[in-house]
């Protein structure tokens, strides 16, 4: 049995990067959702306090409660099949919204919106903040990942690389003047847990040592090892030296390539699965992303991935409040996820491949 881990795995001894990625303002946050925070706040300091955050009702429940945990009104916006927003939200959105509330749009599983040029107009005339999360987006420098339609652009390593933390803000306006707002108005500083990220680096060097051998191991999530910071503190530099700038190059090619050979390998006979499509000129798949057909059991399937090695996964944990109305044949609760990152092979992605077969062989002709 050959086993695919769900995301990359570090497997250095030490990090010894000497051309390190550089965040644009030196610092990194620990998570994306501190970064979030951090920017509200600096936007109120700039403007006004802000009414509420628009966020699409797809989104990370840990990202909703950090939100409420800070006092702003959350405002769920639907998505359709391809997991984007449609112009007619985006405009009932802007005769509801205020004056500088947030709107924070997605590019989910590395899937840039097509229409992000016509949604940054409708709600810049009202004034309204865009920042986009790119969370699923490799980051792959500052010329590149400046954001051109939107005040900010949110993008978060340990989604994409092997590192235990780290995110950062990519923004707009002057890199300083955020910057200084940081260091002045709020209680920022630099995690000098460092046996924590030495701990974490020993578990992932065994993790790779045990995948050789072709032992299964479960991933930790890092947010519940690896989050007892307040939330606006800054990762530790250590992280920064484990990823080298040449890395961004081998993450975009390989999870373009894999994403090719998962086409390439496996074409379904019927309607029963649906992969999404990217445009692999300009997207860059995160994972990749399938929808069951109406009536099937994601949990099945998931479970069969995992029985034979592979790290199959659900789609995102959603908020409570928008399980709790969400239909249960809804296309968000049809979603799974198989790998594509730059840590798989081609011989892994044909093993996933020939899973994909024997699973439409056993179980799907009689669905």
């Amino acid at each position: 049995m050959i086993v695919v881990p769900g995301n990359a795995v570090y497997n250095k001894f030490w990090p010894s990067s000497k051309k390190a990625i550089r965040s644009p303002h030196k610092r990194w946050f620990s998570y994306g959702r501190h970064a979030f925070v951090s920017y509200f706040k600096y936007l109120e300091h700039q403007f006004q306090k802000i009414n509420t955050v628009w966020v699409p009702d797809y989104i990370c429940h840990e990202v909703v409660n950090s939100f409420n945990a800070y006092n702003y009104e959350v405002k769920y916006y639907p998505l359709n099949d391809e997991l984007e927003p449609d112009l007619n939200t985006i405009a009932s959105i802007t005769k509801e919204a205020v004056p500088h509330d947030v709107f924070l749009l997605c590019h989910f599983y590395g899937k840039i919106v097509k229409n992000l040029k016509e949604i940054s107009s409708l709600l810049t005339s009202k004034q309204i903040h865009l920042i986009e999360d790119c969370v699923h987006l490799p980051f792959a420098n500052l010329e590149i990942s400046r954001p051109a339609h939107s005040a900010a652009r949110m993008f978060s390593f340990r989604k994409i690389y092997p590192v235990p933390y780290g995110s950062f803000l990519v923004t707009k306006d002057e890199q300083k003047k955020f910057t200084n707002f940081l260091s002045q108005h709020i209680e920022a500083h630099v995690d000098h847990q460092t046996a924590r990220v030495i701990r974490w680096m020993a578990r992932e060097y065994l993790k790779s040592l045990a995948l050789r051998f072709k032992i299964p191991v479960k991933r930790k999530y890092t947010n519940l090892s690896l989050d007892p910071l307040q939330p606006f503190n800054f990762a530790h530099p250590l992280v920064e030296r484990m990823i080298d700038q040449n890395d961004w190059h081998v993450c975009f090619s390989q999870r373009r390539e894999n994403y090719v050979l998962y086409q390439q390998y496996f074409k379904p006979q019927t309607d029963w699965i649906k992969p999404f499509e990217f445009d692999i000129q300009n997207d860059c798949p995160y994972q990749f992303p399938l929808t069951l057909a109406s009536g099937m059991e994601r949990k099945h399937f998931v479970s069969y991935f995992l029985k034979h090695g592979v790290a199959a996964q659900f789609g995102l944990a959603l908020h409570k409040n928008v399980l709790d109305r969400l239909p249960k044949d809804h296309h968000y609760n049809r979603h799974v996820t198989l790998p594509v990152h730059q840590g798989i092979s081609e011989k892994e992605v044909m093993y996933v491949c020939d899973l994909l077969k024997q699973y439409e062989e056993t179980f799907i002709s009689n669905y």
